[in-house]
């Protein structure tokens, strides 16, 4: 298989070139531009547009969908929560371990479930919890598995930048690997995979993306560890780290996916034929209709 990008040999069946990086089966750079002039700024009856924006543009934007749809997303924030409902108060270690795997799954379903929510409102649609979550457990297993692989990934660049003082392998690899769920959503792909077409996307837009990481996962963890701090680990702490978390866990994966998108839009001249395509949606029923 040849890559379209710079026609190097490629085995059956591979999702990225070996030599450029670039996603199998996309267009090649001459044809680009064509297809880019055909999706830019096309505009649908809800006002959503695929164009390139700025980081100011896609936070406001992300403030928008959350609004738009916040009953929907503190549904699907509070469902990773319950875990830590039930470990209120004193309780045995095994019961504590327990609670802590489960909100670990619950979480990598979630953020599935948010990309999925913001994929449909981006076509104008109205996602609901209960059918982003169904579409995000047909991903359970590689969405774990990548939230594990980032979690381990992310500890060890941890330790290795207290080791050697100057190296920012942390904040490299928060970054670089920080768009896999919409990789895993959006493209079917699994870990290897996923975690390589994050590192492409982000490719040349580093700043950027660390933008939105900073606006949606940094601020929001630094947040909570105040309110823990503060609270002293009490059982009031506990249950404002709950409502923190059920209010700031799907902006973290909102902002995420638009800046997925605008990096698609950038690279790939993406749009709602496709991702129409990649949500099986076969004829949008907007207007009048809604999912």
């Amino acid at each position: 298989m040849k890559c379209s990008n710079c026609a190097a040999d490629n085995s059956d069946g591979a999702h990225f070139c070996g030599n450029c990086g670039r996603a199998i089966g996309l267009p090649a750079p001459e044809d680009l531009g064509q297809r880019q002039a055909e999706f830019t700024g096309e505009r649908r009856p809800d006002g959503t547009t695929f164009e390139p924006s700025s980081l100011s543009k896609l936070l406001v934007e992300s403030a928008r969908v959350y609004r738009r749809n916040l009953p929907v997303f503190l549904g699907i924030g509070l469902i990773p929560q319950v875990p830590g409902l039930l470990g209120l108060g004193p309780l045995p270690l095994w019961w504590s371990i327990t609670l802590v795997i489960t909100s670990l799954g619950l979480t990598a379903l979630s953020f599935g479930a948010v990309t999925h929510a913001v994929a449909i409102d981006y076509l104008g649609l109205t996602p609901t919890v209960g059918s982003s979550y169904s579409r995000a457990w047909r991903r359970v297993a590689t969405l774990e598995a990548c939230l594990i692989i980032y979690t381990f990934l992310l500890a060890g660049s941890l330790l290795l930048s207290l080791i050697l003082v100057g190296i920012p392998i942390l904040l490299v690899l928060l970054v670089v690997l920080w768009l896999y769920p919409q990789a895993v959503m959006l493209e079917n792909l699994g870990p290897v995979d996923a975690f390589g077409r994050s590192i492409f996307l982000v490719r040349e837009n580093w700043l950027r993306v660390f933008g939105i990481v900073a606006a949606c996962w940094i601020i929001p963890s630094a947040l909570s560890l105040a309110v823990l701090f503060l609270s002293n680990d009490s059982a009031i702490g506990r249950i404002s780290l709950i409502i923190l978390g059920t209010l700031t866990g799907p902006w973290t994966m909102i902002g995420s996916t638009l800046m997925y998108f605008d990096l698609r839009v950038r690279k790939e001249a993406y749009g709602v034929e496709l991702l129409e395509a990649e949500l099986e949606i076969t004829s949008p029923p907007w207007p009048s209709d809604r999912l």
